[in-house]
């Protein structure tokens, strides 16, 4: 196997994503992706052998979300709190109004 496989196979499991990749994909340090997971900003998919934390695409998207509000707007953590919930609240109306229509 080559150096990048290796490289590969190291940031991303059958799950999803290491905290590693994903802080590289989003360009994001590994301990601020940590404290978005402890606000509930993000979720792990799970915690793999030897405690290591898993995500999934959804968690990639939301870092770069977050992100781009924090650098883009100066967006500190207690509003990405109220942002992140009215875009939830926003997506599940409009599922709501998916569902009705049907």
């Amino acid at each position: 196997m080559n150096s990048d496989t290796d490289s590969n196979d190291a940031e991303t499991t059958d799950e999803g994503y290491t905290l590693e990749f994903i802080a590289a994909h989003a360009g994001v340090d590994p301990v601020a992706i940590l404290r978005y997971q402890e606000k509930g900003f993000i979720r792990a998919v799970e915690r793999g052998g030897g405690e290591q934390v898993v995500f999934d695409s959804e968690a990639l998207r939301q870092v770069r979300r977050i992100e781009h509000l924090r650098v883009t707007f100066e967006v500190n953590e207690a509003g990405l709190g109220l942002i992140l919930g009215l875009l939830r609240e926003v997506e599940a109306l409009r599922e709501e109004q998916r569902r009705a229509r049907r």
